[in-house]
C-alpha cells in the first residue's frame, strides 16, 4: 500500500538551539533554547530548558510533603542564570527569529 502522508509532515524539519553557560562557571547553571528555524509561521515558539539541581531522596521528600501541605516560601522558588557579554549574539538569533516569526504571523492576518 502506498504512503499518503501529507509531505509537509516527511519534511526534515531545521531545528537551532542555542547554548547559555552562566558566567560562574557552573555546568549546571545553564539554559538551552531550541526553536524550529523554518517553521516561524507554524511554529513561532522559542523553547527554554534549564538545569534543575537534584536534591537527595530524603530532601526531596521533605520538601514533596511541604508542597502538598501547601508551604511555600514567600519569594517563589528561583534559580538563575548569568548571561555573559558575549552571549550577545546568541540572544540576538533568539530575538531575530521571534521577530521573523511575529512579522510572519502578522502578515497571514492581514
Amino acid at each position: 500500500m502506498r504512503n499518503t502522508a501529507n509531505k509537509d509532515m516527511t519534511k526534515k524539519v531545521k531545528t537551532v538551539e542555542e547554548l547559555f553557560l552562566c558566567e560562574c562557571g557552573d555546568t549546571s547553571d545553564q539554559v538551552i533554547m531550541r526553536w524550529f528555524d523554518d517553521q516561524d509561521d507554524k511554529c513561532p515558539n522559542v523553547y527554554v530548558s534549564f538545569f534543575l539541581r537534584k536534591n537527595p531522596l530524603w530532601k526531596r521528600i521533605k520538601l514533596g510533603i511541604q508542597y502538598i501541605f501547601g508551604k511555600r516560601s514567600k519569594y517563589g522558588e528561583f534559580g538563575e542564570v548569568i548571561l555573559k557579554p558575549e552571549d550577545y549574539e546568541k540572544m540576538q538569533k533568539v530575538t531575530d527569529f521571534l521577530k521573523k516569526s511575529y512579522d510572519a504571523i502578522e502578515k497571514k492576518e492581514t
